[in-house]
């Protein structure tokens, strides 16, 4: 493992919120076409953002739309929308707005980009059981441990394919950077729920264990 303490970055200006507004309209034409033809806008989106151009078309199997959900957090986490890391210190002037961040250590880790459990491990024998017997308080827990609502999860109640379950699969993915498609997700979550859940548990550990950082610094 490879430690590294990034330097300082000044950003400028800050971005922590969307560009526009949800309802800006950036030209006539997307507009027009996202009133008028909604499911090509929404295909030609998802092509635009590395997906299944037909990946917007499961938004019809539940009450609460799990591909718009699933979007908006991949959107949010691959721009750092409304990020909270690091540490900001924020300079005023007249017209403009500095922020000098601090990033944290960087823990560089060989094959990074992939889960470091499969689908169907189990990591514990107890928290195995407990997402069989008790699977929504397990999926409550973990969402909490994730920093997201502890009733996220009885969202899933509400669609064929379940839009929590699928969130929080993207949402850990770009979190750690691990390399799949929505698509993927959309069937991991639709066919292996409790498995996902766990998956995602054991990656949150796995990822979040503690580091020791040795000071180097010369003596004298």
């Amino acid at each position: 493992m490879v430690i590294e303490q990034p330097k300082p970055v000044v950003i400028f200006p800050v971005i922590e919120q969307w560009s526009t507004n949800l309802c800006e309209c950036d030209s006539v034409c997307d507009c027009c076409m996202a009133l008028w033809c909604y499911p090509c806008f929404n295909c030609i989106t998802a092509k635009d953002h590395g997906e299944c151009m037909c990946l917007p078309l499961l938004e019809c199997w539940g009450l609460i739309p799990p591909i718009t959900m699933a979007m908006r957090v991949s959107t949010r986490l691959t721009y750092g929308i409304e990020s909270s890391s690091g540490v900001h210190l924020t300079v005023f002037s007249m017209a403009t707005k500095m922020v000098i961040q601090q990033p944290r250590p960087i823990a560089v880790t060989a094959a990074s980009d992939q889960w470091t459990t499969s689908i169907c491990e189990c990591d514990t024998v107890n928290e195995c059981c407990f997402s069989v017997w008790c699977f929504p308080c397990f999926a409550c827990i973990v969402a909490r441990d994730h920093g997201q609502c502890l009733c996220l999860p009885l969202l899933d109640m509400f669609g064929l394919i379940p839009p929590a379950t699928l969130s929080m699969r993207v949402a850990t993915r770009k979190r750690y950077g691990i390399t799949d498609s929505i698509c993927n997700d959309c069937v991991y979550a639709f066919f292996c729920g409790p498995c996902s859940w766990c998956q995602i548990r054991r990656e949150l550990k796995a990822r979040l264990h503690p580091v020791t950082l040795l000071n180097n610094r010369p003596m004298g």
